[in-house]
Order: C-alpha cells, then sequence, then structure tokens
C-alpha cells in the first residue's frame, strides 16, 4: 500500500454519496483497496 491517487474533493464527494455510475464506483473501490489516496483541498481558484 502506499500513495498513488490524488483525489479531487468533488470525487470524493461523489464517491461517498453513490452518485458515480457503477463502473466508476466499482474502479474507486479497487483503487482503495490497492491504496491511500491523497485527497485535495482546492475545489476552487
Amino acid at each position: 500500500m502506499g500513495l498513488k491517487y490524488l483525489w479531487d474533493t468533488n470525487t470524493v464527494i461523489y464517491f461517498l454519496q453513490n452518485q458515480l455510475p457503477l463502473h466508476g464506483q466499482e474502479y474507486l473501490d479497487i483503487v482503495l483497496s490497492d491504496s491511500t489516496p491523497a485527497i485535495s483541498v482546492i475545489t476552487e481558484i
């Protein structure tokens, strides 16, 4: 396990609210089982 991905804040929100398409949800489940993502705190510039 290691840091391989940087998640946008919106990605985290959509993932937690189950608003992603099924294939996106499944992909992120695989990503989470393989590594710990970093979460970007920048939402808007």
